[in-house]
């Protein structure tokens, strides 16, 4: 009975502890405490782990913000420019139409010859070469509803030679509140949108 006392006191943190633990005579009283201690918490040896502990060291918390930081840099940015990009306007497709016309016609050694229906905003690109000659697209423009295509003429028609010259007319493109013109250089066959 007097062995058990000492068994349930171990745990204890009474100011007697220590007086009990020199009058049972420290030896004896500490290999009762390792013994009543639960197999969790004795070490190798019989020797006792301390209490685990809780919560986040402070590496852990400083790689958690690390890696916090790194997502943001990459995130904040393209959330700001989200809806910036300027939608393609009818000056723009032309541009890109006669450009890849001019290096179509530099690459295959042909004579390109793109046709525009300024009313029905359709146009067609025709080959001619010493391989083939054919259609190569016929489709319309995308235009905006306040977009539109003007020229004195009925057709529009740039030809260009496989040297990258072209022979072309010069058009109107006018938009919300935008008035251009659409010119091509005759020896570089270079096509750019001029404000007005």
């Amino acid at each position: 009975m007097n062995d058990m006392r000492v068994v349930l006191r171990c745990g204890s943190s009474s100011s007697n502890f220590h007086a009990e633990w020199r009058r049972r005579g420290g030896q004896q009283h500490q290999r009762l405490c390792k013994e009543s201690l639960p197999v969790s918490r004795r070490g190798v040896g019989g020797g006792t782990f301390r209490r685990a502990r809780r919560g986040f060291t402070l590496m852990e918390m400083a790689v958690c913000l690390v890696i916090m930081a790194v997502a943001a840099s990459v995130v904040v940015p393209a959330i700001s420019r989200l809806g910036e990009g300027k939608p393609e306007t009818a000056g723009d497709q032309l541009i890109t139409l006669l450009k890849q016309a001019r290096n179509f016609a530099i690459e295959r050694n042909y004579t390109v010859t793109v046709r525009i229906d300024p009313v029905s905003s359709r146009y067609r690109v025709d080959t001619t070469g010493t391989g083939a000659m054919g259609v190569l697209i016929d489709t319309t423009f995308s235009l905006g509803d306040a977009e539109t295509i003007e020229t004195p003429l009925d057709r529009l028609q740039f030809t260009f030679k496989p040297t990258g010259a072209v022979m072309g007319d010069t058009v109107i493109v006018r938009g919300i509140g935008t008035t251009n013109v659409l010119m091509v250089d005759a020896w570089t066959g270079e096509a750019k949108l001029v404000a007005r």
